[in-house]
């Protein structure tokens, strides 16, 4: 029943909502589809929902990242840990 008014527009608004850092529950409301649809569609690996929901995230942490690396090079000495800390991460995760 909503699968088809899941289109590109919708999927953009999930996506941009889900940068925003909004709750899943909260997206729903938003983009004005009934809770337990939109969980149904976000459950499914790789749906639009999901992708959107997990690229829109991704995007907001990316930006976040860009600000620390950013003040770390300027010398800011807690963003310096910070990134120092997400290149320990890197490493341990790329050695799993």
């Amino acid at each position: 029943m909503y699968a088809e008014i899941l289109d590109e527009e919708v999927i953009n608004e999930i996506e941009n909502n889900a940068r925003l850092a909004f709750t899943d529950r909260q997206i729903a409301l938003i983009v004005g589809i009934p809770y337990p649809h939109f969980e149904y569609h976000a459950a499914i690996p790789e749906s639009p929902v999901s992708t959107a929901l997990t690229k829109g995230r991704l995007m907001a942490e990316a930006e976040v990242r860009e600000s620390i690396f950013k003040l770390a090079r300027s010398g800011s000495k807690d963003a310096q840990i910070m990134a120092i800390e997400y290149f320990q991460h890197l490493q341990i995760d790329n050695e799993q």
